[in-house]
């Protein structure tokens, strides 16, 4: 199954979901919703694989490449 994401309407709808968090719910919510959004983006991108926490946490990995 070929399934392609348009990523400007996925923007689109983070928009709306951060705009309608600030206008309803204050600076709080905003951030909250923020905050949770980047948490699942990253958590996404560790599950599809192109990300690997363990290269950004590990001890002295920065200056090591394999």
């Amino acid at each position: 199954m070929d399934v392609r994401v348009l990523w400007s309407l996925v923007g689109l709808a983070f928009g709306v979901a951060l705009g309608f968090a600030g206008a309803f719910g204050g600076v709080g919510a905003f951030f909250l919703v923020l905050f949770l959004g980047v948490l699942g983006f990253v958590g996404g991108r560790v599950i599809e694989g192109d990300l690997d926490l363990r290269e950004i946490f590990s001890p002295g990995g920065a200056g090591r490449r394999r």
